[in-house]
């Protein structure tokens, strides 16, 4: 359904389970394997050979019963598509050449495939590395800080300095017992950054959110043709 609404990073955490790869998001199993959503992947980009996608995979949490290493456990999976993961250690120069394929952001150690963003990658902050600018401010006392974090990084993604600038929406809020996590900041910064797009049609970056709405996403992708 992300795909078909117009989605195209992906932002995926994983466990290792002896060889197996399971979805997680710190403690929270996601109930999917890595094996399914590689599966939906490929086939979309298959049937859709004009499109790209980008994908951040990232280990999580600690592994179970590990029979293998996290990076072999990725990269042996990757490999099974040679056609359409990009084994590249840097980022597609044009929009032609990333057509057709998955450009992989490794956040995960040892890797050997795919553009290197493990050391170097800061926490709850904004922060440049390499050809990347991430804007990641994830533990939030206000949303209206939130807000300016990706204001800001707007205004960095419309420079020349960076080749791709990830401006994360997602976040949870600190204040109170237990924190509100990301789906009530959601109901409101979701709203709020879809007038945003609408009032500014030249907003530039990656924009990554939990709980996409097709609306959004129509929002989103609408900036690549103004």
């Amino acid at each position: 359904e992300q795909l078909k609404a117009g989605v195209r990073f992906f932002d995926i955490r994983l466990q290792l389970r002896g060889d197996k790869l399971a979805v997680v998001h710190s403690f929270v199993d996601q109930m999917t394997d890595f094996a399914d959503v590689l599966d939906d992947m490929t086939d979309f980009l298959h049937d859709h050979p004009t499109e790209f996608l980008l994908v951040s995979i990232k280990q999580d949490a600690d592994p179970k019963n590990p029979t293998t290493t996290f990076a072999d456990a990725v990269e042996q999976m990757l490999s099974a598509y040679p056609d359409l993961v990009r084994a590249d250690r840097t980022l597609p120069e044009t929009v032609a050449d990333a057509r057709g394929t998955m450009t992989v952001l490794a956040r995960y150690a040892d890797a050997e495939v795919g553009v290197p963003a493990y050391d170097g990658w800061q926490d709850n902050t904004s922060f440049s590395l390499g050809e990347l600018y991430v804007q990641d401010h994830y533990a939030i006392d206000d949303l209206n800080d939130k807000q300016t974090d990706i204001v800001n990084t707007f205004a960095v993604a419309a420079e020349p300095s960076y080749a791709l600038t990830l401006n994360y929406v997602s976040c949870y809020l600190t204040h109170g017992f237990p924190p509100l996590y990301a789906a009530t900041p959601a109901k409101t910064l979701l709203p709020w950054l879809e007038t945003y797009l609408s009032d500014h049609p030249n907003t530039r970056g990656v924009i990554i959110c939990d709980f996409m709405t097709s609306a959004l996403c129509e929002q989103i992708w609408r900036c690549n043709f103004r």
